[in-house]
């Protein structure tokens, strides 16, 4: 090799690390050399140029652009029989001594989609196992109750024992305690706590459970039934035609009622009062004592 070709190489290594500058300040689009740069331009100066038509006799390599040139060696610089083939230098190219590898293209374009909520109907649910909970359903939507507690279960007592003594005295109708069916459509089917039906609903009543509203649905609200009652079975009931419906709170002390039309319910602490039918005197019932009668 000639020194002007040397140091040549020499001095454009030298410009290309004054160009970069720090490690901390590197220029956009720019090289920077590595400890070995003066190596490859001493290696492109000793390499061999082939004319025209040796470069467009020369075959691509696989995984090359074809726009990159090619040297063949020539074979009296190599072993006998051997023919080894390199890339060109190219003058505009950047380099990098490391790749970030990208992750999958889909995994960024990943779309949220909401969860299938299955939908029931009375009869599926009718085939669950009887495993002491309590299998709702309301406008398809499945509900399930565990088994309630004893101060629930008082409740339930005392307000299905004075509406029956009432009901039989007038002779207007019946009182149904849970676990008894309701069915209003073929999605909403439920179990109130107590139902009141009149002499005129009876023909709606058989064996099984009874179709369309009752004339009083009472609901005794639990820990895990405050939102079921006060808001998916609250719109059942009024939207079906129930003409009362009660939700009765042992911890508060009250009475809700609710009515079609109403927009907020009547909150009742004292005396209770219901009138079913206008021949007959109304029901009075006595809150604080009922209560007393729950929590003894």
């Amino acid at each position: 090799m000639s020194a002007s070709c040397l140091n040549a190489a020499r001095r454009q290594t030298f410009i290309a690390r004054r160009v970069v500058g720090p490690s901390d300040h590197r220029l956009p689009c720019v090289r920077r050399p590595g400890p070995h740069a003066w190596r490859r331009r001493i290696a492109h100066c000793l390499k061999p140029r082939l004319g025209p038509a040796a470069k467009a006799a020369s075959p691509p390599v696989h995984g090359q652009s074809p726009s990159r040139e090619f040297t063949r060696a020539q074979p009296h610089d190599s072993v006998p029989g051997r023919t080894e083939t390199m890339t060109s230098h190219q003058p505009r190219a950047r380099y990098s001594h490391h790749a970030e590898l990208l992750g999958a293209p889909e995994s960024r374009h990943l779309m949220p989609m909401s969860a299938i909520v299955p939908r029931y109907t009375a009869e599926e649910i009718r085939r669950f196992p009887d495993d002491r909970v309590r299998y709702e359903v309301i406008r398809g939507d499945l509900f399930v109750t565990p088994a309630p507690g004893t101060a629930h279960q008082r409740a339930v007592l005392e307000l299905a024992g004075r509406l029956q003594g009432y009901l039989e005295t007038h002779s207007i109708g019946e009182a149904l305690p849970a676990p008894f069916e309701v069915e209003f459509t073929e999605d909403s089917a439920v179990q109130p706590d107590v139902i009141v039906l009149l002499e005129s609903q009876h023909r709606r009543l058989t064996a099984e459970r009874l179709y369309g509203p009752p004339a009083l649905v009472i609901e005794i609200v639990s820990y895990s039934s405050k939102r079921t009652d006060r808001l998916q079975k609250r719109r059942l009931y009024l939207e079906e035609g129930v003409p009362e419906y009660w939700v009765v709170d042992l911890e508060a002390r009250h009475v809700e009622r609710w009515r079609p039309g109403d927009e907020a319910s009547d909150v009742v602490r004292d005396e209770l009062v219901w009138h079913p039918d206008a021949r007959t005197p109304p029901l009075t019932i006595d809150l604080p004592q009922l209560f007393t009668r729950v929590w003894r």
